[in-house]
């Protein structure tokens, strides 16, 4: 069973440690008599505060770290957003790794998800699933990249100096840490067999940890945890062409209106006030345009 937060109830500031991971482990399986899947009843814009406890609840999928509690709280105010901007209750809950993630969608154990760009089109293929909007970045751009990384004291330059070296990746379903680091090598003429050690490790703070630990010579990830972790002791030494961010997806039998009045309210996120949400995730924090299965079509 997937770990799911109720993101307004949850405050680690108002708990002991042992109760807060207590409470990160309750699994909901209803509230107040209503199942809550059912998400169906005609939503209302403009719901009452004081009937919060009486919406259905709606679980919002994340993947994150082997620990994900400590990743959950960065969501944490999202889930309050959307709680806040529609007629549902949103409540958080954490795969470990894009497989565990789309595994959860395809299981109905979460009703939107953010999955990268691989994992959406298992999820499209696989059971129908739908996008609905795209992440921006810090540039204001709904693009993300792969960028390979190595330790800064190591003479690694250029894709070519990999040769008999050492490589970790993310994730299979991990599209800028797996499918277009593969891409990368594949069209710069170096052959995967030519590599000493290729690995495929299950997240991005997975490879940046090996490769720091000196486990591997060089890592690939996506742009974003890559520039978070350079003051660590890391350098890039090559980025890929962009690909579309991953998109929120929501399994196709949830309710058009619900879909709909979800990807308003992440709309109303503007770029602008992203200093705002410093504590927010970055995957999250720069706001949202609206995206279709055609942005996936390359």
């Amino acid at each position: 069973m997937p770990l799911q937060i109720p993101v307004e109830h949850v405050c680690p500031g108002n708990m002991n440690h042992g109760s807060f991971l207590l409470a990160l482990l309750i699994v909901s399986t209803s509230c107040n008599g209503f199942d809550p899947r059912d998400i169906t009843r005609k939503p209302q814009r403009q719901p009452s505060v004081s009937s919060l406890e009486d919406r259905s609840i709606i679980y919002l999928g994340f993947s994150g770290s082997d620990e994900p509690w400590l990743e959950a709280e960065t969501y944490r105010a999202l889930g309050d957003h959307l709680t806040a901007h529609t007629p549902y209750r949103f409540q958080v809950t954490m795969g470990r790794n894009p497989d565990e993630l789309l595994g959860f969608l395809e299981e109905r154990y979460v009703d939107v998800a953010l999955l990268g760009v691989v994992s959406y089109l298992d999820a499209r293929k696989q059971f129908g699933a739908v996008p609905l909007v795209k992440p921006l970045g810090k540039n204001g751009q709904a693009v993300s990249r792969s960028v390979f990384i190595t330790r800064a004291s190591v003479p690694i330059a250029s894709l070519s100096d990999l040769r008999g070296r050492s490589l970790a990746l993310s994730s299979a379903h991990s599209s800028m840490g797996n499918l277009m680091p593969r891409y990368e090598l594949m069209d710069a003429g170096l052959p995967i067999e030519e590599l000493q050690e290729l690995e495929s490790l299950n997240h991005g703070g997975d490879v940046v940890e090996s490769v720091l630990e000196g486990r591997f010579d060089a890592g690939a990830v996506e742009d974003q945890v890559a520039h978070s972790n350079l003051s660590r002791g890391l350098k890039p030494f090559h980025t890929s062409r962009p690909l579309p961010t991953g998109p929120f997806t929501v399994r196709p039998d949830l309710p058009h209106s619900v879909a709909q009045l979800i990807a308003e309210a992440l709309l109303l996120l503007r770029i602008e006030d992203a200093d705002k949400r410093a504590d927010w995730n970055p995957a999250v924090r720069y706001g949202f345009v609206r995206t279709s299965d055609e942005d996936y079509a390359p």
